[in-house]
């Protein structure tokens, strides 16, 4: 099957090469771009553990940051992994969402233990400073990267899309998915998914499609990766 991934281009990057190996043909068509602002080395001073809420933010600290002796945690198992990766020692992950990420914190840290920081992008799903879980906790939340919306779709997307070539879109954010299909509306190409499955990673990013729009919208029975590309339309 041809899929169209939405995720910029470094993400969608390693996700394609899984989905090649199991067979697929795959068109990268990022509807964001990953910007990292200058900025002065950060330093976690103070703080007991960072708190990753992306691969992009694991990057980002890095590039502005020596530490590396720090306690680590992640919402997911790639953002681990980068971490392991760039020499960070303590790593965990929350293999989840932002929930599986505050209950992770809240059975490993104290919030005696001192502030936590949390690394992020301008936008995010859910703010851990929001949880209740995390609710006596001291979460200090620092922007380290933007995700900034594209205006235009390549041409090879728009061709694959106009010519009923894909058959399948991957979403990995709501934001990516109103996004997507706000283009779409611009070119006045939105009929064209009507033969098209949206393959989505959680209710959440299923919200910021119409469903109308749509063959079918298919929703990960968990918030990873691994159980998106499992999904029907990507294995039948």
């Amino acid at each position: 099957m041809h899929l169209l991934l939405t995720r910029p281009q470094e993400d969608s990057r390693r996700s394609a090469e899984k989905l090649v190996a199991a067979g697929h043909r795959v068109t990268i068509a990022p509807v964001m771009r990953i910007v990292l602002p200058p900025g002065p080395d950060i330093a976690p001073d103070g703080c007991q553990a960072l708190v990753f809420s992306s691969s992009n933010a694991v990057r980002a600290f890095a590039a502005r940051s020596a530490e590396r002796d720090i306690r680590v945690f992640t919402v997911g198992d790639r953002s681990a992994r980068l971490a392991g990766d760039l020499g960070f020692a303590e790593v965990r992950s929350a293999a989840g969402d932002s929930a599986d990420l505050a209950a992770l914190l809240a059975r490993h840290l104290s919030p005696a233990g001192g502030p936590v920081l949390y690394l992020t992008g301008t936008h995010i799903a859910t703010d851990l400073g929001n949880i209740p879980a995390l609710g006596k906790f001291t979460i200090k939340r620092e922007i380290v990267y933007e995700a900034k919306a594209l205006t235009t779709l390549s041409a090879t997307c728009r061709q694959a899309l106009m010519g009923a070539e894909i058959g399948a879109v991957l979403f990995y954010s709501r934001r990516s998915a109103e996004l997507f299909s706000a283009l779409l509306g611009d070119y006045g190409i939105t009929p064209v998914l009507g033969s098209m499955t949206a393959c989505c990673l959680a209710p959440r990013v299923a919200e910021g499609l119409r469903a109308a729009d749509w063959a079918a919208i298919e929703v990960a029975a968990r918030p990873v990766e691994d159980s998106l590309l499992a999904l029907p339309a990507l294995t039948r």
